[in-house]
């Protein structure tokens, strides 16, 4: 049962809380804990401030890049930089020219398949850019060979990693019996 003492405070933790549509009188019955809670100096700073939390401007959405793609320094197939080649004058990086190349890439990735994660991803930076020759893409000799080939894709882009070659360590290939002269 609260009292007159009881209600000013609850009064004043309302206030100090923004809530001004509670009502309290002497001789209502609350629960103990609930109105401790309430009254608490501790409790009203933690609900304030998630409050403040909550109503906070929400975080830009990231998106799953963190970095931007840049056609005219990134290899459009497999996504590294191609500044430091460029500069040093390297022939194996080169330019998208045409759109017959823009067209060839698309239809690798759909000889690929859908479940290819490197055909998706090329494919994927082909419909963003739109026209490959306008956004001055560029790509890796080696990355153009690899993509039309089907053969030497980069470890990012693979499916499952093969365990490699099965070769034995020591001994001999087959089993040796323990007897020496069988009977």
């Amino acid at each position: 049962m609260v009292t007159q003492k009881g209600v000013a405070g609850l009064q004043k933790a309302s206030r100090t809380r923004g809530e001004n549509k509670l009502d309290f009188y002497p001789g209502q019955v609350l629960h103990t804990k609930c109105r401790q809670d309430h009254c608490n100096v501790n409790v009203i700073k933690r609900d304030l401030s998630t409050k403040r939390e909550q109503w906070s401007p929400s975080k830009k959405a990231n998106l799953r890049s963190s970095t931007k793609f840049d056609f005219a320094n990134d290899c459009v197939l497999c996504g590294r930089s191609t500044r430091d080649q460029r500069k040093k004058g390297d022939v194996s990086v080169y330019q998208v020219r045409t759109s017959s190349c823009q067209t060839n890439l698309e239809m690798l990735c759909l000889q690929r398949g859908p479940g290819d994660k490197w055909a998706k991803t090329v494919k994927g930076r082909i419909e963003y850019a739109q026209d490959l020759h306008a956004a001055d893409a560029v790509y890796h000799q080696q990355c153009n060979i690899n993509f039309r080939t089907g053969r030497n894709i980069p470890l990012a882009f693979q499916a499952h990693v093969s365990e490699g070659k099965k070769t034995r360590k020591y001994g001999l290939k087959t089993r040796i019996d323990t007897q020496p002269f069988p009977k």
